[in-house]
């Protein structure tokens, strides 16, 4: 028995649900489930929250995530920065229950799709495990679903596991994203990256959308926006959702890379 571990996704459902589709709406989780249906016996979600559970595991909605600050600390984006206590009891019950799993007959490989925020913690834990096998994620987040939905189609096409474990966690170095201005009709004007408005708003800015933003492959996100002329333009529809005017200034848009560049 081969199984797949993924890390839980920062775009959630807001009801209670199973994990599976509390994270479905992560276009990047979608495109990891489909190719773990296909190519797994199993499969299972490590969450900040809940430790290791498997896609069928009910529960509320919640905006915690741990994220990654420099090399020597870890933070929780909805309680503030983990406490050295709090990093080793996840440490402690996670490794427990991915030894658990590892110490059933019947299954020979455990894959760990995660990022290195989940990873690096237990890593010197599981690294040299005979049945572990980590696979490297791509740090952009549209490029990771290319990667495993031209994953799905190479295994489906006859090619082994393995091979296409290989071209996964190959990573692929895109274009640069530069410092500029995000602008937003309700919220303060952030100056940096992705990663820094994300840092600022965790429960509702999706990484993957505001990329594209700021790459100029998106016009907006979130009612997020590059072009300050936009601003006047944007609004919120009755369930709450942001979009532009159609009589918006004309906005050229990056083509967006093909995958067989990539590849």
């Amino acid at each position: 028995m081969i199984i797949a571990i993924t890390n839980c996704k920062s775009m959630k459902q807001d009801y209670t649900c199973p994990a599976g589709e509390m994270y479905s709406k992560s276009y990047v989780h979608r495109a990891q489930t489909e190719f773990f249906d296909y190519n797994y016996d199993s499969q299972y979600i490590l969450s900040a929250k809940h430790g290791l559970i498997t896609p069928d595991y009910v529960m509320d909605p919640y905006n915690e995530s741990v994220m990654e600050d420099g090399q020597t600390h870890f933070k929780t984006t909805h309680i503030g920065s983990w406490s050295k206590d709090t990093k080793k009891e996840w440490v402690i019950k996670v490794t427990k229950q991915i030894n658990d799993l590892l110490e059933l007959k019947d299954v020979t490989e455990v894959h760990f799709h995660v990022t290195g925020t989940y990873w690096n913690p237990i890593k010197k834990l599981f690294e040299n495990h005979p049945k572990v096998v980590y696979v490297k994620q791509q740090q952009n987040p549209p490029t990771a679903q290319k990667q495993y939905i031209y994953a799905l189609q190479k295994t489906k096409a006859g090619e082994s596991l393995d091979k296409v474990i290989e071209f996964v966690s190959t990573l692929v170095k895109g274009e640069p994203e530069d410092d500029k201005w995000f602008y937003h009709p309700e919220e303060e004007s952030v100056y940096g990256k992705t990663k820094d408005v994300k840092f600022k708003h965790p429960e509702w800015v999706d990484m993957g959308g505001l990329h594209r933003v700021s790459m100029s492959r998106s016009k907006q996100h979130k009612g997020w926006v590059i072009h300050e002329f936009l601003l006047p333009y944007l609004y919120k529809t009755k369930k709450g959702d942001w979009r532009l005017k159609r009589d918006h200034p004309p906005l050229k848009l990056k083509k967006q890379t093909s995958f067989k560049d990539i590849i």
